[in-house]
Order: C-alpha cells, then sequence, then structure tokens
C-alpha cells in the first residue's frame, strides 16, 4: 500500500505511512515547494515524488526536523532541493550513522537500499531562519530536548505549527536527549495563532482546545517527571525504586507503546540527574539494542 495524500491546507499536503502514523508533508505556494521529512517506506518515498512531478512544482528545499533516522530517508528523492536542517544535525547523524544503518539493516520491510547514508545538509542555522516559498514564509526555530537538532516549522499565514516529533496525541515526549532542556523548549513554545497543530507521529488537528490540551499535559507529564526523579535521586534511591515512585505518572496518550517510552524516560532522566548506574538504561540502552523507538 502507498501513501495517502491529504491535502490539510490550500497550501499544506500530508502524507501518511504505513508505519508508526508517521506523516511527511509539502508546503506548496505558485508551483514552488518544501517537502518536510520525506519517508517512510522506499514505495512512499517514490510515490511522494511522482506525486510532486505530476503537479510540475518545484522542490526548493527538504526540511528535515532532526536526525532521527525515520526523519531522513527520502531526502535523496529529490535531488536538486537543497537540504535544510537545525545545525545540530551534521554531529547527531555523524554519531548515530551506525545505529540508523542497523536500523534499516532490521527493518526489511522499509525497501531502504543498504547501505544508508544519511543526507548531507546543505544549509543548517543555529536558533532561527525563515525559507520563503512562492508566497508563503516558513519559521524554522529550534527545539531541542527530544533530540538535539530537532525543530518545529511555523507557517503563519494559514496558523500552521508543524511540531515534528513532539505535541502528539500518540505519543508521549520521548526524552532521548535532554530532559532539562526539553522542558525549557516546552515552557517557550508559544501557541498564539496556531490554528493547525501537524506531528509527524498522530493526527493533525485544528481543535483549539486540543492544541492547547497537548502542549499543557507534555508540560505537565515533563514537570512531574523531573520533581519526582530529582527527589528520587536526592534520597539516594536506586533506579529499581525511582521507576516504582514514577509508575502512576499520569499522560494522556494512551498507546501502549507509552509505556515502554515512560519506563526509558524515567531511567534516562535518573542518569542525567546524578543516579549511578552499572550499565547503559533507557534511551541509551535502546540505542544499544537497536530498538527503533
Amino acid at each position: 500500500m502507498e501513501m495517502t495524500l491529504q491535502q490539510l491546507t490550500p497550501n499544506l499536503w500530508l502524507n501518511s505511512s504505513e508505519l508508526f502514523t508517521y506523516h511527511s508533508g509539502i508546503f506548496v505556494s505558485e508551483h514552488r515547494a518544501v517537502v518536510i521529512d520525506p519517508g517512510l517506506k522506499q514505495n512512499e518515498i517514490d510515490a511522494l515524488a511522482r506525486f510532486v512531478r505530476q503537479q510540475n512544482w518545484q522542490v526548493d528545499a527538504v526540511i528535515l526536523t532532526h536526525g532521527d533516522w525515520d526523519h531522513i530517508l527520502g531526502a535523496s528523492a529529490f535531488p536538486n532541493a537543497r537540504v535544510v536542517a537545525q545545525r545540530e544535525y551534521v554531529a547527531k547523524t555523524k554519531r548515530s550513522a551506525e545505529y540508523i544503518q542497523r536500523v534499516i539493516e532490521k527493518t526489511p520491510d522499509l525497501g531502504i537500499t543498504v547501505p544508508f547514508t544519511p543526507p548531507r545538509a546543505d544549509e543548517t542555522f543555529a536558533e532561527r531562519m525563515t525559507l520563503q516559498v512562492g508566497a508563503l514564509t516558513l519559521e524554522l526555530f529550534h527545539t531541542p530536548g527530544h533530540a538535539p537538532d530537532h525543530l518545529f516549522i511555523q507557517e503563519r499565514a494559514n496558523g500552521i505549527l508543524w511540531s515534528a516529533d513532539m505535541l502528539s496525541n500518540e505519543e508521549i515526549p520521548y526524552v532521548i536527549d535532554h530532559l532539562g532542556t526539553i522542558a525549557k523548549t516546552l515552557n517557550a513554545v508559544s501557541l498564539e495563532d496556531v490554528r493547525w497543530l501537524v506531528a509527524c507521529h498522530g493526527e493533525p488537528t485544528n481543535d483549539l482546545t486540543e492544541i492547547r490540551a497537548r502542549l499543557e499535559n507534555d508540560r505537565a507529564y515533563i514537570a512531574e517527571l523531573q520533581t519526582r526523579v530529582a527527589r528520587s535521586v536526592s534520597d539516594g534511591k536506586s533506579l529499581d525504586e525511582t521507576q516504582e515512585l514514577c509508575a502512576d505518572i499520569s499522560y494522556r496518550q494512551s498507546v501502549p507503546d507509552n509505556r515502554g517510552a515512560h519506563h526509558r524516560n524515567v531511567a534516562s532522566a535518573y542518569v542525567e540527574l546524578g543516579g549511578q548506574v552499572s550499565e547503559p538504561v533507557g534511551w541509551r540502552r535502546a540505542q544499544l539494542e537497536i530498538m527503533p523507538y
């Protein structure tokens, strides 16, 4: 089955993969286009590129919202477009190149040719940058914590916020990079003028109550995680004891996989906040075990 294309707004097309409730996007104006995180399976990437050609759109750029393996697979389908990413993308993909390769090898349903080389970023930025797409203005801004190079995309004319791997109705915040940083990122997010929220995993929404609830609940989850783990480390408790103390932290996302993600969040936070362990735990252990998250 190929991806399903949906016109979300007059200037934004969304495609949905068979896997992980994953979405890629196309911002388009005046026959100019920017593609976001093209993926996920090879047949879906090919269909996306074919659709763009059929519309006679010129793809000026591919934006990679961060360097996690599932967000970087399809950039080569648009060889004439420049690849845009946050500055930390270069170091992140260099560190994780072997992990990305092994995940692809363990996921044959992707149909991705191996060996796979992460796409090279042609243009990077530190905190903010602006891209013009025909008559549209896209604002990119750094939102680290899930990943060191994570970014949001805002298109204000139509009130769109593309939140990549954050603010999902299905996934809790995956604190793969740094708990303190993701807390700062969430506290800095503004929903002013946001009328559409699009996450790479989960359902897009234009329900303003739902949009606010996602941000408020994720802020509350991260704050409670910080508080409980910090108290546990201060009290000299073990990781197992800390997991017990954090077992009932609430979150609104109901997908069963969140139980494992929460367990990894607690373990990673425990180490970040000074807890002592004898072996890799949390998201670090998931990476060593080649888990695709």
